[in-house]
């Protein structure tokens, strides 16, 4: 039994000396933490004397701008790879955009062959009014009275609805080449203040009929329907007092450049044939400028050869329409210098014979010369027809 209690003794003893160990073990961890935190402050301390005594040294006009001082253990952050990504997209669009400006500034304009700069283009004339025969004999022109203007001060179009446009049709009225007509509404004495398309086709006979002072100066030889500023010249002259034009005017009208000539008939019913499809069909050529599909040249060109297509509205509506037509043309950026209704009535020129037009394509002659250059020497010419069709 002694010898037991002895054995039990020695063992508790050396588990107390154990958990003393350990704990004197334990004390002095925390005593050397102690003194790693005391010694890392104290050369936080120095660290920051020393970057003030860095900060002395430097001009006082330096010392005062506002400084960030990262503490030792903090770092700068790293932006992301989505910021900078996103930081040079915005550069790389903003210098393109620069490069777009540059580009329009600079860029040379695209010509135009309209003569009023200003002016919209014109629509096509809807009313066809037949052109009368006149006597080979010289033609007086009557004071103009009933005017309630005493000059045209501005430019006049279809759509506008002025005093100006009633004392357009009292001149035009004055004058039987360009008279509305010789009854109903805007005939003579029955003047109104609208300008529709029976005035639009009267002033076009008046600016034919006075071509050397109202289209000579615009490079053109068939009228526009638009009272510009030669126009408004010839129309105020008429206004002040009487004046004599001798004019002749034949059969034909030649289209010049393109050497086409087109056939008038007669208004007089007794001269009319009897069959119902005469061997020259009667048409009115019409201006219908449009804005593409074309360039000026630099130089004239040599004209030799003439292309006949076929074009109709392959979208929904009436496979005749005109302005659908065109309007396929425009979004395509392509057109011919001509484009002939389906009955043959109106000859719609859509830019002069001296411009380039895009009507020809990827395209050679016959015998295989000239590739992809047939616009620079060629009239284009649009009829208008299905593929069910037959040319009239």
């Amino acid at each position: 039994m002694p010898e037991q209690k002895k054995e039990k003794l020695d063992f508790l003893k050396r588990e107390e000396i154990k958990t003393m160990a350990k704990d004197l073990a334990f004390v002095r961890e925390l005593e050397a933490q102690k003194q790693r935190e005391k010694i890392a402050s104290i050369k936080l301390k120095e660290d920051r004397l020393a970057q003030e005594k860095k900060l002395e040294q430097i001009p006082k006009q330096v010392k005062d701008k506002p400084k960030k001082i990262f503490p030792i253990s903090e770092k700068p952050k790293i932006p992301s790879r989505s910021k900078k990504i996103l930081v040079r997209g915005i550069i790389i669009l903003l210098f393109v955009l620069f490069l777009g400006v540059i580009a329009w500034f600079f860029w040379p304009k695209e010509k135009s062959f309209i003569p009023e700069s200003e002016q919209e283009v014109e629509e096509e004339l809807k009313i066809q009014i037949p052109v009368s025969s006149i006597p080979e004999e010289e033609t007086a022109i009557v004071a103009i009275k009933g005017c309630s203007i005493s000059s045209f001060d501005r430019n006049l179009q279809r759509g506008i609805s002025e005093d100006d446009v009633k004392c357009l049709q009292i001149v035009l009225n004055s004058d039987p080449d360009t008279k509305l007509g010789d009854s109903g509404v805007g005939s003579s004495g029955n003047e109104t203040s609208y300008f529709g398309p029976i005035t639009e086709a009267c002033v076009i006979k008046f600016q034919e009929k006075y071509a050397d002072e109202v289209l000579a100066s615009w490079e053109l030889t068939t009228g526009t329907g638009f009272v510009g500023s030669t126009s408004r010249a010839k129309l105020n002259e008429l206004l002040v007092g009487a004046e004599e034009e001798e004019e002749k005017t034949g059969e034909d009208i030649e289209v010049p450049e393109a050497g086409i000539a087109i056939n008038l008939a007669s208004t007089d019913p007794a001269q009319e044939p009897e069959t119902p499809v005469p061997e020259t069909s009667t048409a009115y050529l019409v201006e219908r400028p449009v804005e593409l599909g074309y360039h000026i040249p630099d130089t004239p060109r040599i004209i030799d050869t003439i292309i006949i297509h076929s074009v109709y509205n392959s979208l929904e509506g009436d496979p005749y329409d005109i302005e659908k037509i065109i309007q396929i043309f425009q979004d395509y950026r392509v057109t011919s210098h001509y484009l002939i209704a389906r009955d043959d009535s109106i000859i719609y020129r859509l830019v002069p014979d001296r411009v380039v037009a895009y009507h020809a394509g990827f395209s050679k002659m016959p015998d295989g010369s000239r590739i992809n250059i047939i616009n620079d020497f060629s009239i284009g010419i649009e009829m208008v027809y299905t593929k069910t069709d037959t040319p009239t």
